[in-house]
């Protein structure tokens, strides 16, 4: 990302964060780390509000709505939440659960038979909790089953699997038991009450909005649902969404003790990592004697989160128009935290410091002989970081995407010398001579492939269609 001018919009005098550590951040100060930051991970558009109980402490915005026309975003601009949606559909219930008509251990079949999956009668033991605690057995999306329909992989209430489906189900129950559509319960409960002006579950109709963005910048375009899911189908900012993290601090529509069952542990999501948990509808940390509620949200060309500790009552939401959103996730909490144990065994996705995006943004910026430059500092002094074949090799297939079959033959060769033994690096070597025409060199270095594992068939098949050419 090109330097960005950074925009100030929302300053009460002076700000200071207070970190764990009661040592007190400018914003200024702020500001600059935050911004070398965006450029790092080549971030378009960022926007962060930073929470000290239930006061906003800091708002200010970075960057562009779209890396082509350049324009700023304001405090206004809307992105897409994407799960984001998860946590307020949560609250949503629990209004339910607080007025006596939705039980959370109730199947919800006998609220309302979803027909999707009234086939498989496990489906008569999900419930409300399972759902909001993502044990409900359903896929994340059914579109990605071969058949494209729904259905339930283990029995519901087993163990954690994250599913958007089974808060589509939810929607349903929602939806019956208020008698109003997703879009106007969230108006009535969440987005008036709490004076969220600038929130939608369906696509904004306001100009003011972010497009998405790939990991180089590139324009992916935006999501525009004409009806809302319960599951990742908002589209507001970090001011309007912190309203809605106050409120989860210290309620004011709903009494404390509801929302503090949305803060209990259900389900422990990583086998490798005790602190890591889901509770209902929020993802939960229980450490050094705190609990810290957070979510992320993913969508194409969208990333968000948010995370917030019990004790202090302190934390921060951000937005960004780029699928590289979540690889700051890491900086911002020891930025604002000031502790990097917090999140540490989150890994879902890679960091921008992650050796990958180093040497990409390397090659991208500076070509191929400052690629290996840099590979070869980092084998020296990251060594357990930089001593993997793949590094270079999703570098190689990077060129080989933008057409440029000479440094990916560069790069590929390169790796085969680092790693000679490897039969991959000779297939992706022979795939770059294939996309230069240069047959001979192509089934040379298939063959050196088929050598090392004579078991992939795609080999096998490359080599006997370039002998027929050559024949």
């Amino acid at each position: 990302m090109k330097k960005k001018q950074t925009l100030v919009i929302f300053i009460i005098i002076v700000f200071f964060i207070r970190c764990s550590t009661n040592t007190p951040i400018d914003s200024s100060k702020l500001n600059k780390t935050i911004e070398n930051i965006l450029d790092s991970a080549n971030i378009p558009a960022f926007s962060i509000v930073i929470l000290n109980k239930e006061n906003i402490v800091y708002n200010n915005f970075f960057g562009v709505k779209d890396s082509k026309s350049k324009e700023p975003i304001d405090s206004n601009t809307v992105f897409e939440a994407a799960s984001l949606t998860k946590p307020m559909t949560a609250y949503c219930a629990m209004r339910l659960v607080a007025e006596g008509k939705l039980d959370l251990d109730t199947p919800l079949f006998k609220y309302l038979e979803y027909e999707p999956i009234k086939y498989d009668d496990r489906s008569k033991l999900i419930t409300a909790r399972m759902v909001l605690s993502h044990t409900s057995g359903f896929p994340n999306w059914r579109r990605f089953n071969k058949d494209k329909k729904l259905d339930i992989k283990f029995t519901p209430g087993e163990r954690y699997s994250y599913s958007g489906e089974g808060f589509i189900y939810l929607q349903k129950v929602l939806e019956e038991l208020f008698k109003k559509s997703l879009g106007i319960i969230f108006n009535e409960l969440v987005f008036q009450p709490l004076n969220m002006t600038n929130s939608y579950m369906v696509f904004s109709e306001s100009l003011n909005y972010a497009i998405g963005h790939d990991i180089d910048e590139n324009l992916k375009g935006n999501w525009k649902p004409k009806e809302p899911n319960a599951a990742g189908s908002l589209h507001t900012t970090a001011k309007d969404y912190s309203k809605f993290l106050c409120e989860l601090i210290e309620p004011k529509f709903l009494d404390k003790s509801i929302i503090n069952k949305m803060m209990l542990p259900q389900v422990q999501t990583y086998k490798d990592d005790s602190t890591l948990s889901y509770g209902l509808g929020v993802a939960l940390q229980t450490l050094n004697s705190d609990t810290l509620f957070w979510h992320w949200g993913s969508n194409p060309g969208f990333r968000s989160f948010f995370i917030v500790s019990k004790n202090m009552n302190k934390g921060f939401i951000y937005f960004t128009n780029s699928d590289m959103g979540l690889s700051i996730v890491d900086r911002m909490i020891e930025v604002i935290f000031n502790d990097s144990s917090i999140m540490s065994g989150w890994n879902k996705y890679p960091q921008y410091t992650d050796p990958y995006f180093i040497l990409r943004n390397t090659y991208k910026n500076c070509g191929i002989d400052s690629l290996f430059i840099k590979y070869r500092n980092g084998k020296v002094n990251e060594s357990e970081m930089y001593d993997d074949e793949y590094l270079l090799n999703v570098i190689g297939y990077y060129a080989m995407a933008n057409c440029d079959f000479d440094d990916a033959i560069a790069i590929f060769t390169y790796n085969a010398h680092e790693y000679p033994e490897s039969f991959n690096v000779y297939y992706s070597l022979g795939e770059a001579h294939l996309k230069s025409n240069n047959l001979e060199l192509a089934l040379e270095n298939y063959e050196k492939s088929l050598v090392i594992n004579p078991n992939i068939e795609n080999t096998k098949k490359n080599i006997k269609k370039i002998k027929n050419q050559l024949e």
